[in-house]
């Protein structure tokens, strides 16, 4: 296909690394065994700051070629279809965070694994309708401001749910080494607030160049 332009690259690049970065280093150590908002976090950096960092950087003539044939055309034009992308991405946010699945994730690796794949795939698929590198899958403007709205409710409500418990959700991190002077009950308030507030920030953010960009065209 025709030449990347470098903000292009730049951008696919810094989405690559960071997931790097979210996904190894003091940001896995901590979140892994130690502090409930580190992962709280690191889930938020896999699901809404790298994989639209990836798409934005990503031409649509290396995706073309993939999705060409009928069957591919067909189950991806059926998981990006916006009602299905936020259940996925709803659903599997939720259930992931149910205290049974959760503590199995910090006890098996290949499991805690499969979760963060399931993460980052919901993810893109979740903001496929409003950055797919392929313009006619998208929604239109209007469409993609309701879509982003709504997408910060599911995530605001878990935010909501762990911030508002007044029991420890996850057991593993009461009995974790205390680290920066943070108690388990703190650590559980701070991860749901993370969850909370900086998420419907970012997509409340995304929301707002859409009509920016909308209005400007108008």
């Amino acid at each position: 296909g025709p030449p990347v332009d470098g903000l292009r690259v730049a951008t696919f690049g810094f989405g690559i690394a960071t997931f790097f970065l979210a996904l190894t280093g003091p940001i896995h150590d901590l979140s892994d065994s130690y502090l409930f908002l580190v992962h709280m976090l690191q889930h938020l950096i896999i699901t809404l700051i790298a994989p639209p960092l990836i798409l934005l950087g990503t031409p649509d003539w290396l995706l073309r070629p993939l999705i060409r044939p009928a069957a591919v055309h067909r189950a991806v034009r059926f998981l990006t279809r916006a009602p299905v992308a936020y259940v996925i991405f709803s659903g599997t946010l939720a259930v992931w965070h149910v205290p049974r699945f959760y503590g199995e994730t910090l006890i098996d690796l290949p499991t805690h694994i499969f979760e963060h794949l399931l993460f980052i795939a919901t993810a893109f698929i979740a903001w496929w309708p409003v950055l797919s590198p392929i313009r006619e899958m998208r929604l239109r403007p209007p469409l993609q401001i309701f879509y982003l709205i709504l997408l910060t409710l599911p995530m605001k409500g878990l935010g909501a749910a762990l911030t508002l418990h007044g029991d420890i959700l996850y057991p593993a991190y009461a009995l974790a080494p205390r680290v920066y002077g943070i108690g388990p009950m703190d650590d559980q308030r701070i991860g749901g607030l993370l969850m909370w507030l900086p998420s419907g920030s970012v997509l409340w953010g995304a929301a707002a160049i859409v009509f920016y960009r909308w209005w400007r065209s108008e």
